[in-house]
């Protein structure tokens, strides 16, 4: 899995805007196994794990499974524990 262009900084788009910023951004050079783990060190919108999944997929595999070591709050949860005024 490798990119095919940079992409632009992620962290001041909104999800939408990520999804555009990494369409089509990953190939592959070879043919991927049937069943693919792909890691991820922080997952946000999701858009960038969805792009190179589906660049997987092109690639062969039926199955990618995302583990990702952090996933980042939606701002509606970013505070759901606090009482609200």
């Amino acid at each position: 899995l490798e990119p095919t262009r940079a992409a632009a900084e992620q962290h001041r788009l909104g999800a939408r805007e990520r999804e555009r910023n990494v369409g089509n951004l990953f190939t592959c050079r070879s043919v991927m196994p049937e069943r693919v783990v792909l890691v991820d060190d922080l997952l946000t919108s999701g858009a960038t794990a969805s792009a190179a999944a589906a660049a997987l997929r092109a690639a062969g595999a039926r199955t990618v499974i995302l583990a990702c070591l952090a996933r980042t709050p939606k701002s509606e949860d970013a505070f759901s524990d606090r009482p609200t005024a």
